[in-house]
């Protein structure tokens, strides 16, 4: 991408420099991440941010936020790494999709579960996905926590 003082100016327009996090003032993701145009294409904010402060970006990289703020553009809070590393991340951070459960809500999870309760009827009580409730049952995340890791199958819906 040619960079040029015009777009490094209409980038850096858009950002309110007032606090810690740089925030992102213009269009944003669903998931509260900046979108800028570039002459070329959309990119996401806090990737611009990272290729104008440290230049070239690895093909399949992610860049991280340190700051966990996804409208942040701060080039000191964000970091280039593997989608594991990101994904890492995110869990030791607790930003699984599942962090408002507690280790005890994923113990119950796992015994209902394992007694045949459906997915879609543990998400409620708990008020989560039934994705979340899956990769629970299934030892998929919360691997740290114990209790069964299967599901009871009723024969009668093979």
């Amino acid at each position: 991408m040619k960079l040029t003082r015009k777009m490094f100016c209409r980038f850096w327009d858009k950002v309110d420099k007032s606090g810690d996090c740089w925030e992102w003032t213009a269009s944003k993701t669903s998931k509260g991440y900046g979108t800028f145009h570039t002459n070329e294409r959309n990119v996401r904010a806090h990737r611009f941010s990272y290729f104008l402060a440290n230049g070239h970006i690895e093909k399949g990289m992610h860049i991280c936020h340190t700051c966990d703020n996804p409208g942040c553009v701060n080039p000191a809070h964000l970091f280039e790494g593997t989608p594991a590393d990101n994904m890492a991340d995110r869990d030791v951070k607790g930003r699984n999709g599942s962090a408002k459960l507690s280790e005890a809500d994923v113990l119950e999870i796992r015994e209902l579960a394992a007694s045949g309760m459906l997915q879609a009827e543990i998400a409620r009580k708990f008020s989560c996905s039934q994705a979340v409730v899956s990769k629970i049952a299934w030892g998929k995340s919360w691997k740290h926590v114990g209790g069964p890791r299967k599901f009871y199958y009723n024969s009668t819906l093979s």
